[in-house]
């Protein structure tokens, strides 16, 4: 009969330790682009939402000074829901609501962005289309920022989803969407539109196809390339209807909107410059990583504004959205459009 071990968990504590060593070894051997977390890139590439929140709230005081400030804030095509949860973490009264249609990016936001209780109090994920979603509640100020808008492409389901957005907001709300131009964005030839080193082992890189003349369509993606020479190509790819100024301005006034403004981004200095006077609630000190200081001004669409090689844009529109009784409604026809505009005589 063998001799009996006087420590029976030393084998399997033995056992534990040597997959524990094996799977360091298999991690650290393991290239970068697998150990990646590809919204986290995605992120720190693209996103700056500290300053987006700065921008979209003072876009929206502006248009309404004196009245309440903006509470409630939707972000259509909201990927992570990172901008949702910087939008409630400037002010305790702030609500978010974030719609997507990839319940892969859906199932990240609840499990990553709203993991802390704080902010799952205060941001909700919807997954679903942002034309048929139902049961959300309406917002102050409506976003469609990295290029959502170019989602769609043709005018009839971009009008679709304007006149959609006109319906969701409250009151006297905001629609805000950005957009992009210029002959380098547009393109005959492909093109790498930008290179950032994020850290010492990662580099992104936004690249396109060339850009369709005939359709107005231009492919994108976003890659990341790693130091040991792994690499994410084609991380998000993207095919775009890309709209212009004015395009977008006609389809929000047809959809209903009873103004619309243009907000041109441009490059400041790296440095930033010193302020008087009290910061503004959304005015802290920010730590995004930038490559420079993009600045937007209001400006008036009477006023010429000449070619860029490449630029960066917000088309906003604000209207009042009336309820229009039922009585006045027997064919079940939405009047909104024509309310709004009946209004803006007076």
């Amino acid at each position: 009969m063998g001799k009996k071990d006087k420590n029976p968990s030393k084998a399997s504590h033995s056992t534990t330790r040597e997959s524990f060593l094996k799977a360091s070894v298999s991690a650290a051997t393991k290239p970068l682009a697998d150990q990646a977390d590809k919204h986290a890139l995605y992120q720190r590439a693209v996103q700056l939402p500290a300053k987006e929140v700065i921008t979209l709230n003072s876009i929206y005081t502006a248009l309404r000074p004196g009245l309440p400030a903006a509470r409630v804030l939707r972000e259509d095509f909201c990927g992570t829901a990172l901008l949702c949860k910087e939008w409630i973490k400037r002010n305790v009264e702030r609500e978010a609501i974030g719609v997507d249609l990839d319940e892969s990016v859906v199932k990240y936001a609840n499990e990553v962005t709203r993991s802390d209780a704080t902010v799952a109090e205060r941001v909700t994920v919807y997954h679903g289309d942002v034309m048929k979603v139902e049961g959300v509640p309406k917002a102050d100020i409506i976003v469609v920022l990295n290029y959502g808008a170019f989602y769609f492409h043709t005018r009839p389901l971009l009008l679709q989803y304007f006149k959609k957005s006109l319906t969701s907001l409250n009151p006297d709300g905001v629609l805000i969407c950005d957009m992009f131009g210029g002959t380098t964005r547009t393109s005959a030839t492909p093109s790498s539109l930008h290179k950032r080193i994020l850290d010492k082992d990662t580099t992104y890189t936004f690249t396109s196809t060339a850009f369709s003349m005939t359709s107005g369509t231009l492919k994108c993606a976003l890659n990341f390339y790693f130091s040991d020479g792994s690499k994410l190509e084609g991380a998000f790819k993207y095919h775009f209807r890309v709209w212009s100024m004015l395009e977008l301005k006609e389809a929000m006034l047809e959809a209903g909107f009873k103004d619309v403004g243009l907000w041109v981004g441009r490059k400041l200095k790296q440095e930033k410059e010193e302020t008087d006077g009290e910061e503004d609630e959304d005015e802290e000190e920010e730590d995004d990583a930038d490559d420079g200081i993009m600045e937007y001004r209001k400006h008036e669409w009477k006023d010429p504004l000449p070619a860029f090689d490449d630029f960066n844009a917000y088309v906003q529109s604000n209207g009042i959205h009336i309820q229009v009784p039922s009585c006045f409604n027997p064919t079940g026809v939405s009047y909104t459009s024509f309310c709004i505009r009946f209004k803006t005589l007076f």
